[in-house]
């Protein structure tokens, strides 16, 4: 059975985009956080530069695009309130639109959906199209990479790095580089042990006294 094909809104493509623009990532790192091909957020990229606000038509036009980064601060009272009640910081609403969507589905059981929605700067509908929308399988691999870069790092008792375990997984029968494997090492957080350098305490090669040997040793 064929897999249902991704959709995504508007706001979910102009927020990639502004990622590239106007963050300190590249392209390449962009689409590997939210699960993309590289051709298709360039595409995106060169849409909204050729056709700002009227970009994206199938799925509506972008609204007019607010001055500065949306922050609690700057919006109404009520909404300031609420979000000071949340403890949601700008550096949250500073992230992309998979990072906020993520951060409301772990708090929708304690918040209203819209109301996080509010707060955070995304619409409702993006929310639940996220939440519908399949692991892809890109993301499932690189999910199955992950279990067996752990896998091994566990079995070597974490003494080996990225090019070890790479040929390791190689020969497991995986194919990717030793670039790909760095990568996803350094964002779980697995490392290899450093070997603590020996270092010597004695020299008894000197000419200083030498204390006698009282114990006869």
């Amino acid at each position: 059975m064929a897999a249902s094909r991704r959709t995504f809104t508007a706001e979910f493509k102009a927020e990639a985009v502004r990622r590239v623009t106007e963050g300190s990532k590249s392209l390449a790192e962009v689409s590997c956080e939210l699960d993309l091909g590289e051709s298709l957020l360039r595409d995106w990229k060169r849409a909204l530069a050729t056709q700002g606000d009227q970009a994206f038509p199938c799925k509506g036009n972008l609204p007019p695009r607010r001055g500065g980064t949306p922050t609690a601060a700057g919006r109404e009272p009520a909404a300031a309130g609420r979000a000071g009640d949340f403890q949601i910081s700008d550096g949250l609403l500073r992230q992309g639109v998979v990072v906020r969507y993520q951060f409301i589905e772990a708090q929708r059981e304690r918040w209203p959906i819209r109301l996080l929605c509010e707060v955070l700067d995304v619409s409702p509908g993006g929310f639940y199209d996220w939440r519908r929308r399949p692991p892809s399988d890109s993301h499932q691999r690189r999910g199955a990479l992950v279990a067996g870069t752990e896998t091994i790092h566990r079995e070597v008792k974490a003494r080996d790095g990225s090019p070890r375990i790479h040929v390791e997984l190689v020969a497991r029968g995986e194919s990717c580089s030793v670039n790909t494997v760095a990568r996803l090492m350094r964002r779980h957080g697995i490392a290899a042990k450093t070997r603590r350098r020996f270092r010597s305490t004695t020299d008894s090669n000197h000419d200083r006294p030498v204390a006698a040997n009282l114990v006869d040793r």
